[in-house]
């Protein structure tokens, strides 16, 4: 698969492609990749995922999210992928708190390759 720029957002086809070369993650990772997949406009903050799944707070999110943002990126062969390559970022009307859009060729690519 040829490298992308990190600017480039990958298809589905190529998100799905990474996400059968890497282990399915377990548990609450799984469990917040649904409920973000599955929420109104793919948008939620991070506090909100971290409640869903029953984490203390938005850290474990965004560790987890992380996580995984650069395991696929090295599937994709982007060594410098971060959590924007999954989602975009956007902040509510009050501007408290970012909420984070999970890209749509990323959330087809999680039911296309039997992750959700």
């Amino acid at each position: 698969m040829a490298a992308k720029t990190q600017g480039e957002i990958p298809t589905q086809a190529e998100f799905a492609h990474a996400l059968r070369g890497i282990p399915v993650p377990q548990g609450r990772q799984l469990d917040f990749l649904r409920e973000h997949a599955q929420a109104y406009q793919r948008r939620l903050s991070a506090r909100q995922l971290a409640e869903s799944v029953g984490y203390k707070g938005y850290r474990g999110i965004n560790l987890q999210y992380g996580l995984l943002a650069r395991r696929i990126g090295e599937a994709l062969d982007r060594n410098d992928a971060h959590l924007g390559l999954l989602v975009k970022f956007d902040q509510k009307d009050s501007g408290a708190e970012w909420r984070l859009k999970m890209r749509s060729e990323f959330a087809k690519a999680l039911k296309q390759a039997g992750w959700i």
